[in-house]
């Protein structure tokens, strides 16, 4: 098997079938391409998993059930570990492939990449009218292509989508999606990036990212906050272990995110930003990073970090009474 695409799932059976239909189609066109389709629904409900049974019907796909912690994250893994493929793609299920997308990837199939990357194209969900969410992945592969800026392409580059990745690179180096609600490709990402070997840009559009209205990225819940911050913080860990720590990120944005929720909320993530040793103002300013990662916070600040550990404890008993 030549190639493995992986969707993860949830109440979206319109989007996926429009997925399936972008990609089955291409096929019919490039028949002499092996490759298989593996759908991991998230919990969805009954309804919606009797619609996933009606699609197998009309496409051709492996379907599986997460069974284990709720994420995306936990679905991608559950479609590495059952993939047949030398190589993987990874899509969204509001998301669809490009006309020749597989003549685009195959041609890859016998080089000894580890991973190639290719910019996504993004639309207004359900209109021809252009949206901004490739314009960050652009401008990463002009970086690279104009400025020789690879390390930025291979730690930047944080959705798992439109890129074609060496299933080995993968599994020799133990690499797994975080089991978060969100944020959950951002250790993944990194991680593959490091690791790689040698990597390849091709200018070709092969992936298109629906931009909808109503999403966890334009309407985040609480959770869907704080989930992203443990994400950054796996991803900041990373990077401070790979003496890349001026890369790290930022929490500024989710901390100002987090407060539109109430002020103990802000205050358990502030709180679980502090505990996890990185810094809420992370490079704002450098040197509240240095004394986090200092023996003084380390032995001599033991009574400051008990202090944090009980506000956070009395906040998480709060909420925990409000269940």
């Amino acid at each position: 098997m030549d190639l493995s695409i992986i969707i993860p799932h949830y109440e979206n059976i319109d989007g996926l079938e429009i997925l399936l239909q972008s990609i089955f189609s291409d096929s019919i066109i490039h028949p002499d391409i092996y490759f298989e389709v593996l759908v991991i629904d998230d919990y969805s409900c009954d309804k919606t998993k009797e619609e996933l049974i009606r699609l197998q019907s009309k496409f051709n796909f492996k379907l599986y059930h997460n069974d284990s912690i709720k994420s995306a994250g936990t679905c991608r893994n559950i479609g590495i570990d059952n993939s047949k493929g030398k190589w993987l793609l990874f899509a969204d299920s509001d998301d669809y492939f490009l006309p020749e997308f597989l003549k685009n990837v195959s041609k890859y199939f016998d080089y000894d990449f580890d991973i190639v990357f290719f910019p996504p194209i993004s639309r207004v969900s359900g209109s021809d009218i252009e949206s901004d969410r490739h314009i960050k992945y652009q401008k990463l592969i002009n970086d690279y292509k104009y400025n020789n800026d690879e390390l930025l392409l291979r730690i930047k580059w944080l959705s798992p989508w439109s890129k074609l990745i060496k299933k080995e690179l993968i599994i020799k180096n133990r690499i797994k999606f975080d089991s978060i609600l969100a944020g959950n490709d951002i250790y993944f990402s990194i991680s593959i990036g490091l690791k790689a070997n040698r990597i390849n840009i091709d200018e070709c559009n092969i992936y298109c990212i629906n931009k909808r209205q109503i999403s966890l990225v334009a309407n985040p819940t609480y959770e869907h906050c704080f989930s992203r911050i443990k994400g950054q913080l796996n991803g900041n860990k990373l990077l401070y272990e790979n003496k890349l720590g001026k890369y790290k990120f930022s929490f500024l944005r989710l901390i100002i995110k987090t407060s539109r929720f109430g002020f103990l909320h802000f205050w358990k993530a502030f709180c679980y930003i502090l505990l996890n040793l990185d810094n809420p103002f992370n490079n704002f300013p450098l040197f509240i990073h240095e004394y986090l990662k200092s023996k003084n916070y380390r032995n001599g600040g033991k009574p400051l970090k008990a202090i944090i550990q009980a506000i956070y404890r009395r906040i998480c008993m709060f909420f925990e009474k409000k269940r």
